[in-house]
C-alpha cells in the first residue's frame, strides 16, 4: 500500500533567533527554495516513510496506521503539514518490535525530507518501537513524532540517526505520560553536518515515569545540539535523563536540559546527568542541565561533565600490557555501553548494528 504524502513546495523560511538553539544557528545553511526529495522504495517488512510517500507492505497484529490530512502552514512551526501525517495506533500487547524507517533520498543540498508521525499506545499496552533515520550525504531532514502513552501503558522507543556528513537535520520528539505508563526513550547519533534534537517529555499523571538515555558519537566537523525539556505536571511522578557524548576532531555537542516541575505537583524525584568526553584537543562541548521547581517535596538532581579519557584508568591498562590505542578503545566501549545497560535485547541488537557500521 502507498500512500502520497508532502505534496506542495511552497517558499520556505529558516526560523526566527531562538534563546534554546544560540549556539547552532542554521540561517546560513538554507536555501530558501528547498524543495521535496524524491522517494524510490524496495521491498520491506516494515512502515517505510521517506520525502514523497509511505509504503507498507506488513503491520503487526494490534498496530493500525492511518492518514490524517492537515492544511497547509508554516513550515518551521508546524512542520509544513501540507502533506499528510502518520498515526501508528497501537491497540494489542507487542511480542516483537515496530520497526519504522525513515529514509532520506535527497541527492541535492536543496532537497528535503519532512515526516510527521503521531503513535498512540492504548491503556495497559505494553509495546517497544524501532524508528532508525538514514540518508545520502546533501540536503534536510526535519521530523515531527508525538507520542501519547494512556494510563498505564509501557513503551520502549529505541531511535537511532544517522545521517550524511554534509546534511543538516532538525527532528522533535513529544511525549505525553498518563497516569501510571513508562516511558523508556534512548538515541544514538553520529556524524552530520549540523543535527538538532528537539525533545519534549511531559509527565501528565500521578506514577508516570520516564527514562531517557541519549549517545552522540561525533568527528570531523561534526555538531549536535539537542535541548530537552522534562515537565512534571502531577505529583508522585520520576524522570531520569542520562546525555553522553564522545567527541573527536573538531566536532562539538551542546546539550541544554531543563527539568520543570509545576506548582502542587509534589513527591517528584527528577534527575539529569550530561556527560562528555572529548578525544581531541580541538573537540568541544557546551552542557547547561537546569531546574525550574515550583514545588517544596521533591528530591532533583543535575549536573554536566566535560573531560578526556582518565589518566588512571589508562594507566591501569597499559600496565597490564594493553597498547594506548587498544586502551582507549575499551574505556571509549565502557562509556558508550552504559547508555544500552537496561535496554532489552531487541534494542541492543539495533543499537550494535548501528556501531557495528560506525
Amino acid at each position: 500500500m502507498k500512500l502520497s504524502g508532502f505534496q506542495d513546495s511552497p517558499q520556505l523560511s529558516y526560523p526566527p533567533f531562538s534563546e534554546a538553539w544560540r549556539f547552532s544557528q542554521l540561517e546560513s545553511f538554507f536555501q530558501q527554495d528547498l524543495s521535496p526529495a524524491k522517494a524510490e522504495f524496495t521491498s520491506a517488512s516494515h512502515v517505510e516513510i521517506s520525502g514523497a510517500q509511505t509504503q507498507i507492505n506488513s503491520l503487526p497484529q494490534g498496530v493500525s496506521l492511518s492518514e490524517i490530512k492537515v492544511a497547509g502552514s508554516d513550515f518551521w512551526s508546524t512542520l509544513k503539514r501540507s502533506g499528510v501525517k502518520y498515526k501508528i495506533t497501537i491497540t494489542e500487547a507487542m511480542t516483537q518490535p515496530l520497526k519504522i524507517s525513515i529514509t532520506r533520498p535527497s541527492t541535492q543540498s536543496h532537497e528535503a525530507t519532512l515526516a510527521f508521525i503521531e503513535i498512540h499506545v492504548l491503556a495497559g499496552i505494553k509495546a517497544s518501537i524501532l524508528q532508525d533515520y538514514s540518508g545520502s550525504e546533501l540536503g534536510h531532514t526535519h521530523s515531527e513524532t508525538l507520542i501519547e502513552l494512556a494510563e498505564g501503558s509501557t513503551l520502549e522507543h529505541s531511535l537511532s540517526f544517522k545521517e550524511g556528513a554534509q546534511s543538516i537535520n532538525t527532528h522533535t520528539i513529544t511525549t505525553k505520560v498518563a497516569k501510571r505508563a513508562r516511558y523508556e526513550q534512548t538515541i544514538l547519533s553520529s556524524d552530520s553536518q549540523k543535527t538538532r534534537l528537539d525533545l519534549l517529555t511531559e509527565l501528565m499523571g500521578e506514577e508516570s515515569f520516564a527514562k531517557l538515555r541519549s549517545l552522540s558519537l561525533l568527528k570531523l566537523k561534526s555538531n549536535v545540539d539537542v535541548h530537552s525539556q522534562i515537565i512534571h505536571h502531577s505529583p508522585d511522578t520520576a524522570a531520569d535523563q542520562l546525555a553522553k557524548n564522545l567527541l573527536d576532531g573538531e566536532s562539538k555537542a551542546i546539550f541544554t536540559g531543563r527539568i520543570k516541575i509545576v506548582r502542587d505537583a509534589q513527591r517528584v524525584h527528577s534527575a539529569q546527568l550530561n556527560r562528555n568526553i572529548l578525544k581531541s584537543k580541538k573537540a568541544h562541548a557546551i552542557g547547561q542541565p537546569q531546574l525550574e521547581i515550583f514545588a517544596d517535596d521533591v528530591k532533583c538532581s543535575h549536573g554536566s561533565t566535560t573531560g578526556r579519557i582518565g589518566e588512571n584508568e589508562l594507566f591501569y591498562l597499559l600496565s597490564r600490557g594493553i597498547s594506548q590505542n587498544r586502551a582507549q578503545e575499551l574505556l571509549s566501549h565502557a562509556f558508550i555501553q552504559e547508555v544500552f545497560t537496561e535496554n532489552s535485547p531487541e534494542s541492543k541488537t539495533f543499537f550494535k548494528q548501528f556501531l557495528e557500521q560506525q
